[in-house]
């Protein structure tokens, strides 16, 4: 059995790789400035100070990574038309269905006849990475099918915007 040490090793670890070493006096000053409510932009300011470089992308993944903020969630809305989604981006998962991808879709619809709107999601699967205008469209060609979701005969106005993916980890 682990323990707590080592449990806590492990997961830095999976975070961290093989620059684990050399990062443990930033982790451990992140970590001090975190407990006293120091922002992102101010640990990376003392960083700095202390004279401990830091490349501000990798800095807010591991500011992230040990205040303990999911950090991959809705980040897919940012993603251009005409980009595939960022693979670091993409949340693992043990899924039941059959592909390797699972792309969430937001929908956002007003009912025709009395103009509530709602808020829905779907599920788009595929076997490979999309672009997001064509996971996205393939949540259109969805929506549009009658049998399907009947959005078209009873909402009106309806998006649909990536939202979040998946990566099943026991495709193969």
């Amino acid at each position: 059995m682990l323990s707590p040490l080592g449990i806590l090793k492990g997961t830095l670890q999976s975070q961290f790789g093989g620059r684990l070493a050399a990062a443990m006096p930033q982790i451990l000053t992140i970590k001090s400035l975190i407990a006293k409510g120091a922002g992102a932009n101010s640990t990376l300011s003392a960083l700095k100070a202390a004279g401990m470089g830091y490349r501000r992308k990798v800095f807010l993944s591991d500011y992230a990574f040990l205040k303990g903020v999911t950090q991959r969630e809705g980040r897919q809305k940012y993603t251009r038309k005409d980009r595939y989604p960022d693979p670091e981006s993409y949340i693992p998962e043990i899924g039941s269905y059959q592909d390797k991808f699972r792309h969430v879709i937001e929908v956002n619809a007003t009912n025709k006849k009395t103009g509530e709107t709602i808020t829905s999601h779907l599920s788009v699967t595929t076997s490979r990475r999309l672009e997001r205008k064509e996971i996205e469209a393939a949540a259109d060609d969805l929506l549009e099918d009658d049998s399907y979701f009947g959005f078209r005969t009873d909402y009106t106005d309806y998006t649909a915007n990536l939202s979040t993916c998946y990566e099943n980890e026991s495709y193969y």
